[in-house]
């Protein structure tokens, strides 16, 4: 017997509030992480994390700009849709897209460049997470901007492929949240600066 079933496009005001709640734990998470680092310690080259807090923070940026472009991009898909399915990606976003016990490669494409400055990249975290949570206040579809995912397929060894544009919203904070946890690793270094 299928769960399949017409969805809601519309996220719904509690999944709204939820999401809400998770971009706003990522902002507060990633200020308080990298709040009065002097630049030493922005700039500290970890032994094991790879990434400076810098770089860090310039990824999460642009992966969020390319989050928002991917939602924007994909088309609404109003057919009918497996409601466990979907029940299953959403917890999935919600506990895997955090853990940092298994590490994934980012594409290049989210690689940090280097071309913003601090400032620029805090701005354009600053921006992308209102951008999100306006994004859940004017999309009557996100729910039916379904697409592959990536990241998904990659975390799920393809047993679930696709996900909606609330997903997607999500899949941001959390991925931000386990970025700030990378962060503390790296001030968790002996060797991290004390100023």
């Amino acid at each position: 017997m299928s769960n399949a079933a017409t969805l809601p496009l519309e996220p719904t005001t509690a999944e709204i509030e939820q999401a809400r709640g998770y971009l706003e734990q990522a902002r507060e998470e990633m200020q308080s992480a990298t709040r009065g680092l002097s630049h030493a310690q922005w700039n500290y080259r970890p032994a094991t994390e790879g990434w400076t807090i810098a770089q860090v923070l310039e990824h999460c940026a642009w992966t969020h700009e390319l989050v928002l472009r991917r939602i924007a991009e994909t088309p609404v898909d109003s057919a009918e849709t497996d409601a466990a399915e979907v029940a299953a990606v959403d917890q999935i976003v919600r506990t895997k897209f955090r853990d940092r016990s298994r590490a994934f490669q980012a594409p290049e494409i989210m690689h940090p460049k280097g071309e913003w400055s601090l400032a620029e990249s805090q701005d354009r975290f600053s921006e992308t997470i209102a951008r999100f949570a306006r994004l859940l206040d004017s999309d009557a579809a996100l729910r039916g901007r379904r697409g592959p995912s990536p990241p998904l397929i990659a975390m799920t060894n393809g047993a679930h492929q696709v996900m909606d544009g609330y997903q997607w919203i999500v899949a941001a904070a959390m991925h931000t949240l386990r970025h700030v946890d990378q962060i503390r690793c790296v001030q968790s270094e002996s060797g991290f600066p004390a100023r």
